[in-house]
This record gives C-alpha cells, sequence and structure tokens, in this order.
C-alpha cells in the first residue's frame, strides 16, 4: 500500500532520527464500468458512448466494429456507425492496462428494394385482387400506393384491393432508418364493354334475303353474341354478321370480354314475303 518509508542509524551513543520517504502506489486501473450509449442505431449514425472516470486511469482504448469511425483517449468517444460488432475500451496507466469493458451493437440499414410484386395484372374493374412481395430483411412495415380508384391497405408485404382504374401498383419497405426505393406493377384494368352502337343494316326486306349487319367494334370487346328472329339462320362472334331473313322480329347483339356482357342493343326488323300465288283467273276460256 501507499505509505511512508523512514531509516534511522544506530551505535552505541544511540540512534539517529529518522529520515522519511512518502511512497504512492498506483494500481493498474479496474475494468471500465458499463459503457452507455445506444446498443440499436442506423448505419451512419453519430453516437456518443462513455464510461465512468477511473482517477487511476490515464488514457483510455476504444476499439470499434467494423466499418466504423471515431477515436479518442478519453472516457467518451463519439463515432459513426458501421457494421453490427462489439465495441470494447480499456483504461491504461504506467502500471499496466485493465481488462476490458464491452457493448453489442447492432446497426440497422434501410432496406433493400422489395422484389417482383406477384398478382394478376389483366383484371376486371371491381374485381378483388391479391398481390404480395417476398418479405425484405430489416424491414418493419411496407406501404402500398394504389392507382386511381382502388381501395385496399396494408403495412405488410401482402394486399387485397379492389380494383379502379388502370394504373401502376407500387410497394416499399420501410424501418427506423428510412424508407426503400419503390417496386413497381403495370396493372391493366378491364371493364365490362358499353352497349353496342346501332346496329346498322336494312330493317325492312324480304323472305329469304342475305343482310349483313354490323356495329362499331369496341376494342374492349372480345366477342359479340348475336340473336336472331325466328326463322333466320346466320353466326358470328364479331361486330358483323351475315343472316338469312326468316320472320319478322328484333335482332340483338352484345359485347363481351372477360369481365362480362354488355346490354342488348336491338334493331326491329319487317319481313316482306313474296304475294301469295293469285286466285283462279275469272274469265272465257273459250271464245
Amino acid at each position: 500500500a501507499s505509505g511512508t518509508m523512514s531509516i534511522t542509524a544506530s551505535n552505541s551513543c544511540g540512534t539517529s532520527s529518522a529520515q522519511t520517504l512518502a511512497i504512492t502506489v498506483n494500481a493498474t486501473p479496474a475494468t471500465p464500468g458499463i459503457i452507455s450509449g445506444n446498443s440499436t442505431l442506423c448505419n451512419g449514425a453519430l453516437q456518443t458512448y462513455s464510461v465512468s472516470n477511473d482517477p487511476n486511469a490515464t488514457s483510455y482504448t476504444w476499439t470499434l466494429p467494423g466499418g466504423w469511425s471515431g477515436t479518442s483517449a478519453t472516457n467518451t468517444i463519439s463515432a459513426t456507425a458501421g457494421s453490427s460488432g462489439t465495441m470494447s475500451i480499456t483504461a491504461t496507466n504506467a502500471c499496466g492496462t485493465s481488462s476490458a469493458q464491452t457493448l453489442a451493437v447492432t446497426v440497422n440499414t434501410i432496406p433493400g428494394t422489395p422484389g417482383t410484386i406477384s398478382g394478376n395484372v389483366i383484371i376486371c374493374s371491381g374485381s378483388t385482387n391479391t398481390y404480395s412481395i417476398a418479405t425484405v430483411s430489416g424491414a418493419t412495415s411496407y406501404n402500398w400506393t394504389l392507382p386511381g380508384g382502388w381501395s385496399g391497405s396494408s403495412i405488410s408485404n401482402t394486399i387485397s384491393t379492389n380494383a379502379g382504374s388502370t394504373g401502376t401498383l407500387t410497394v416499399t419497405a420501410g424501418n427506423t432508418c428510412g424508407t426503400s426505393t419503390n417496386q413497381t406493377l403495370a396493372i391493366t384494368v378491364n371493364s365490362i364493354p358499353a352497349t353496342p352502337g346501332t346496329i346498322s343494316g336494312n330493317a325492312t326486306l324480304c323472305a329469304g334475303a342475305v343482310e349483313t349487319y354490323s356495329v362499331a367494334n369496341d376494342p374492349s370487346a372480345t366477342s359479340y353474341s348475336w340473336s336472331l328472329p325466328g326463322g333466320w339462320s346466320g353466326s358470328s362472334a364479331s361486330n358483323t354478321i351475315s343472316a338469312t331473313a326468316g320472320s319478322a322480329g328484333s335482332i340483338t347483339v352484345t359485347a363481351g370480354n372477360a369481365c362480362g356482357s354488355s346490354a342488348e342493343q336491338t334493331l326491329s326488323i319487317v319481313v316482306n314475303a313474296a304475294p301469295a300465288t293469285p286466285g283462279v283467273i275469272a274469265g272465257n276460256t273459250a271464245f
């Protein structure tokens, strides 16, 4: 321990007064106390860490995880986060160096861009569809942005939607460190075709006549369905039909696609028959 050393000289005549020397004995510094500072932080964040000061220590040595930057010989350091790992500190004086105090730190990064969005890209207006992405490492939530007229919400990697207009679906992944760049999916929304326009073609014709009828083509339609009056013949899945007249009645047509069929367009038809054979001719048969 620290104290005072003394010496006296003696002979047969007696003993001298004492000479003294005060001695201070320094100990090797103790292991530093718990390191104060955030143990979970974002890549690139600036954070201060510290330990209680040891009066026996004349300097400190900090060791930081990979990718970190910062330096200090005191009991406090300001460092910029790199990778997850373990930081340590030792205290030193002329007698030696303490054992290390450590702190495990977790460093989070902004999530990467989500992968490809899975789900139908050609759908019907008003239909319910589910879209999803693979989970993104480090993400704690997801943000979906829907095209105009759509409904649905989710903070997970899956969303159930009700379709509105054609547009682009986007999703980002986020955490406390920030938000990723967008992943997108272009979606085409089809509607049931509109009622076909006016049917073109003769509305008055003779029985047995062949006539062509048509409506303007609807680009959203993939097929047409024609209905003819009794006794007629002819068929078509296009916007035009060639038919042989039978009885009077109405021709109807609807336009259809994968989403359904339109309302009917109609044309009333008058069918005239050829005159019947004249009756018996009256008059003299010999003259």
